[in-house]
């Protein structure tokens, strides 16, 4: 604390100070000022309360349904943002992975993104109003990029002001997010004749639901992938389609898929042209992922693929 003697008006001798720094003990979200006490060490005692807000924002909530408490049917291509507290957050920042360091020039006051300062990491401001609504450009994000369907974990952190240089941040919450940008969907249930479904429906550039796949024509067609559900759940397959991959008259290669458990749960087909991507599968409530394997690898119930167990509520598609 530094502090020096000016003369004030009435001509009797004042004290004014510069404080650079202070420590406060047990500092919580409970204080709202600081008090300042002031005596000429006999009589007079002036006070004075400087506000402060050191109060955390509520962690944020991420999830695909929209309504209050998480239940009903989960959404495929939005992502519902909100807050534990009534009053105090006015926005929410997301990042893929992971929070950077970054300076109070990410945003500028009127919430626009600066290029020059933000994280590489860095993907949207979205304002409480917005993130109840539910959130949809970030399936178009081009944080996924790629020629095959990807998921990124979102961290999202509230906000209680604009301005990200006077602001409180909450801690953080994650959530796995696939995008349903430019895929096919496949949903088949187990029949007495194993009949596969081949015929995928459509999610456009805009991550929008377009009906069932016709290359270019009119007429409903495959896109060289078909699903066989062995479950009484709907099974539902989801990827990034290829223009030139037909089922045609060539032998397909086919791959049967259980959990992680050992639980049978059905098989793929499908053309050369997809070895080596990823897919997502989901059966019930449960999400897993998977890649296209190499011919003759897992053509039996045998030597089923083993899944891998994605930690999601997303819906991929219907």
């Amino acid at each position: 604390m530094k502090m020096g003697n000016t003369p004030i008006v009435d001509k009797t001798m004042g004290y004014s100070t510069n404080i650079d720094y202070f420590d406060i003990a047990g500092l919580n979200n409970n204080l709202t000022g600081i008090k300042i006490t002031a005596t000429d060490g006999r009589l007079y005692t002036d006070n004075y309360i400087i506000p402060i807000d050191v109060k955390q924002p509520a962690v944020p909530n991420l999830k695909f349904v929209p309504t209050v408490g998480g239940t009903g049917v989960a959404e495929s291509t939005k992502i519902f943002i909100t807050s534990g507290d009534q009053n105090d957050t006015v926005q929410y920042l997301l990042f893929k992975d992971r929070i950077d360091d970054f300076n109070g020039t990410i945003l500028t006051n009127n919430n626009q993104t600066n290029i020059e300062n933000k994280p590489s990491n860095f993907i949207m401001s979205v304002s409480k109003a917005a993130g109840e609504t539910g959130v949809i450009d970030l399936c178009k994000s081009d944080l996924f990029g790629g020629d095959e369907i990807s998921s990124i974990s979102v961290v999202a952190v509230a906000l209680d002001n604009l301005d990200i240089s006077s602001a409180n941040f909450s801690d953080i919450a994650k959530e796995k997010v696939i995008s349903m940008q430019n895929t096919h969907v496949l949903v088949d249930v187990t029949d007495a004749n194993n009949t596969p479904d081949q015929i995928p429906n459509v999610y456009n550039e805009n991550c929008e639901a377009t009906g069932s796949y016709k290359g270019n024509g009119t007429i409903d067609t495959d896109s060289g992938v078909r699903l066989t559900s062995y479950k009484i759940d709907s099974t539902v397959l989801t990827y990034r389609p290829f223009s030139d991959a037909k089922i045609g008259t060539t032998v397909m290669n086919e791959m049967f898929l259980e959990t992680p458990v050992n639980d049978l749960i059905g098989k793929i087909g499908y053309v050369d042209r997809y070895i080596g991507k990823r897919f997502f599968i989901k059966v019930g409530s449960k999400l897993y992922s998977g890649q296209f394997a190499a011919s003759g690898s897992h053509d039996d119930s045998q030597s089923a693929y083993t899944l891998t167990f994605e930690s999601s509520s997303q819906n991929i598609g219907q």
